[in-house]
């Protein structure tokens, strides 16, 4: 009996131990996972390793027992120390404003607007702000690339970067707009980077996605990796060829195939007149179509020279100065999801000459219809009229080719009190 109620004790605490061992598997996993590896740099020591990268509290003894370091001070090139999340010290980082075009703005925690300097590094607090026609990229730390879109506005919550860029966290709030996004090119681990709408936050998963902001509701597509899409309410994945809505207070909606990219019709690689005009396939449940155009550099669009949005599947670009462009396009299907977006190669080279000096006219001469009589075009020429509100030609708000010599400037709203300009071209149609 004694034995059998010994044997009877053991089992009940072997059962108890292992219950308990059991229950500690899921923590001990935890912890070993929540760690970085550490890769020694020539020259460095344990102690100036733990005065660079561990916080407050944490001391270079407490890492050589983690790494069971017999001699501390010796460390080898290349050697890989475990270090505990919890362990590393924050540092601010920053983000680099690559290039931009157009109607860019930045902004400190608190400080006025101003214009967006090339080269510029954003940190934490920081905000930057988009204008129509305009487009600007930003680079992390870990090398993600943001590329935000006309009519953006975002603000840097957090840019932190830990142990030397071993592991990063960045938290973006868009507040308005849309944003393209290339996450952790290199593929490397611990990199965290959320961004945050009014109506859910994208925790990333993947490396390529798209997120826009609009009034109500967000909505994200994921192009490769996945994305998570989450707010109290509920949450979805969102993985690649898929798109989710958010609306305000509402769980995400389940992912949903992106629509398929539109086809063009005949797409001309270059052009040596105008108009500079583009047709895609019509869908039928389109309600609604974007093209953007930009000199091209590879196949990437660098900078945003102009976006239309249209109801039609027909796209007009107006002026563009001779040179290699990049078109993309897409359209809103009626669940007002983006398609996949068709981009094209092409080429402008027309033949354009100044027939005079711009003609300055005064904003109150355009509050109604100016009468304008020109000489006969030279042959094989057609005239190009245009209306900026520079006197460098920058700034167009109306233009016609083809025009006759007795043509019509329509009325204009006033926009500015100083003189608006008339350039009068002469293009070749050959």
């Amino acid at each position: 009996m004694k034995n059998k109620a010994m044997a009877l004790r053991f089992s009940q605490c072997l059962h108890h131990w292992v219950a308990g061992a059991l229950a500690l598997v899921p923590a001990l996993l935890l912890a070993e996972q929540a760690h970085i590896l550490y890769v020694v740099r020539p020259g460095e020591t344990l102690t100036q390793i733990s005065q660079q990268h561990l916080s407050e509290g944490h001391h270079w003894q407490e890492l050589a027992r983690t790494n069971g370091l017999v001699d501390p001070q010796r460390l080898q090139t290349g050697q890989r120390l475990r270090i505990p999340v919890d362990w590393l010290a924050a540092k601010p980082a920053a983000a680099q404003l690559l290039h931009f075009s157009g109607a860019v703005q930045t902004a400190d925690l608190g400080a006025k607007w101003q214009a967006a300097q090339p080269g510029a590094l954003l940190q934490t607090g920081h905000q930057i702000k988009i204008g129509r026609n305009s487009s600007a990229t930003l680079r992390f730390a870990d090398g993600s690339e943001l590329v935000l879109q006309p009519d953006t506005e975002l603000a840097l919550d957090t840019v932190s970067i830990y142990a030397g860029g071993h592991m990063t966290d960045t938290r973006l709030r868009l507040q308005s707009g849309r944003v393209e996004v290339r996450a952790n090119p290199n593929g490397l681990t611990h990199q965290k980077l959320n961004v945050i709408t009014p109506s859910a936050i994208t925790a990333v998963r993947g490396t390529q996605f798209m997120i826009e902001a609009q009034p109500g509701q967000s909505l994200t597509q994921t192009t490769q990796g996945s994305v998570e899409l989450l707010n109290p309410q509920g949450k979805t994945m969102v993985p690649a060829g898929y798109g989710s809505h958010v609306k305000l207070g509402q769980a995400p909606l389940p992912p949903t195939p992106t629509p398929p990219a539109p086809t063009l019709q005949q797409a001309a690689s270059r052009f040596t007149a105008y108009p500079i005009q583009f047709t895609a396939d019509p869908k039928t449940d389109a309600i609604g179509w974007t093209t953007q155009v930009g000199p091209s550099e590879g196949n990437q669009m660098r900078p945003l020279a102009k976006q239309i949005k249209t109801t039609q599947a027909e796209f007009e670009l107006g002026l563009l100065d001779n040179g290699h462009y990049l078109l993309r396009t897409w359209y809103i299907d009626a669940q007002g999801m983006p398609s996949n977006i068709t981009q094209h190669a092409f080429e402008v080279q027309i033949a354009r000459k100044l027939q005079q000096p711009a003609v300055a006219i005064q904003p109150a001469l355009l509050e109604k219809n100016l009468q304008l009589q020109l000489p006969p075009a030279p042959d094989s020429q057609r005239y190009l009229l245009q209306l900026t509100q520079d006197a460098q030609g920058q700034h167009t708000i109306w233009y016609a080719f083809n025009a006759a010599p007795n043509s019509t400037l329509p009325a204009q709203s006033p926009l500015q009190n100083s003189p608006y300009h008339l350039w009068i071209w002469a293009y070749s149609v050959n």
